[in-house]
Parts: C-alpha cells; structure tokens; sequence
C-alpha cells in the first residue's frame, strides 16, 4: 500500500534536533575559527573558552506534494555567536564572516542513523542571506564580557 501525504512529515516536524544536528555538525567540520560548536542536548563548559556558536530553527513551514508524495518546506535557521571580549578585541565579527563562507550555499545531509537501514532523512539547502540580514547584538546581554551575535541564513528542506 502507498503511504499517506503526511507520513513524509516526520522528517520534516518531528526531528527538528537531527536538522540542527546537521548544521552544527557541518560547521564544526568546516569552521576554520577553530570555535566550539553546541550541539543539541550537549553543554558547552564557557569559562575554559572565549567564543562558542549555538544552531537554532528559528521558523520552518512544511508543503506536502501530493502528487508526487514529497514533503518539501522552508527553514529560517539562526546560528548565535557568543565571544567574550579579549585584551585585543572581538573574535565575533571573524566568527561571523567565517559561518557565513561555511554554510553560504551548503548542502546537507540530515541523517538518522537509528530510523532505518537508510539514514538519510532529508536534504538542507541554505541559501544566501537576505542582503539586509546582518549579524546583530542581542538584547543587553547578562554578562558585560560577552558579546552575542545572531545571523540568520532561509534554506530548503526536502524529505529523502
């Protein structure tokens, strides 16, 4: 029997920590900043380091394709930067160029590795960041001595 529209949608709704599992794993294997990267579920100990980047889904919306029963859909993902002030300055605007290159136009792979005999979930297009998109500070932050930056990338998402 053929499955359902939306049996495509656990890809897309329900494993949202493997999709920034994808991106933070492929910007620890990409960065050259040599920042630590947080990954879902893990803690970042902070007083050994002085920058670190956290990978949020800030918004996504799914289409089911009936037709050809894919499930397709958009993501706004958002990538923190946290750098603590040094005696020479900010490390946050060349941690931001640097994730910028890293996922500008990258595609990945987002897998599961205990769904089945294939892990391949989906497919993560980012795209270009809309030109007015710059990394800005967030709120006041807690802690004078760090500085938060947040920059957001919209990318295309696809069922396997």
């Amino acid at each position: 029997s053929q499955g359902s529209p939306t049996e495509g949608a656990m890809s897309l709704s329900l494993k949202i920590e493997r999709l920034v599992g994808a991106v933070a794993s492929h910007l620890s294997d990409n960065i050259t900043s040599g920042t630590t990267v947080e990954y879902p579920g893990s803690f970042v100990d902070t007083g050994a380091i002085n920058d670190w980047v956290c990978v949020r889904v800030a918004a996504m919306t799914r289409n089911a394709q009936r037709r050809r029963g894919t499930d397709h859909g958009k993501v706004m993902i958002t990538v923190e930067i946290y750098a603590k002030r040094t005696a020479a300055t900010y490390r946050a605007s060349r941690i931001e160029e640097d994730i910028r290159a890293v996922l500008r136009h990258a595609e990945i792979l987002v897998k599961d590795y205990g769904d089945s005999s294939e892990p391949t979930i989906a497919y993560l297009r980012v795209l270009e960041p809309d030109v007015g998109n710059q990394a800005r500070q967030l709120g006041t932050p807690t802690r004078s001595d760090v500085r938060v930056l947040s920059v957001e990338f919209p990318a295309l998402l696809q069922a396997a």
